[in-house]
């Protein structure tokens, strides 16, 4: 793929919770970015409001080693 440079997964990560992080179908809405020192507060506060599949899924990198990092 053109793009797969620009992600990487942990290591032994099953292909298909691959292929779910990467699915059009789940783009838009759903992803949000945050500040590293504000992200536990704001899943305090989702959780607080019953919004519990809600979760830290990754981070953005500096760019020396991939663009998107999943956790």
């Amino acid at each position: 793929s053109l793009v797969e440079k620009y992600w990487k997964f942990p290591e032994g990560s099953a292909p298909i919770l691959q292929e779910l992080m990467l699915d059009p179908q789940t783009s838009g809405g759903l992803l949000v970015a945050v500040p590293e020192d504000e992200t536990t507060p704001i899943l305090k506060d989702l959780h607080n409001v019953g919004v519990f599949p809600s979760a830290c899924i990754g981070y953005v990198s500096n760019f020396s080693e991939a663009k998107l990092i999943f956790t």
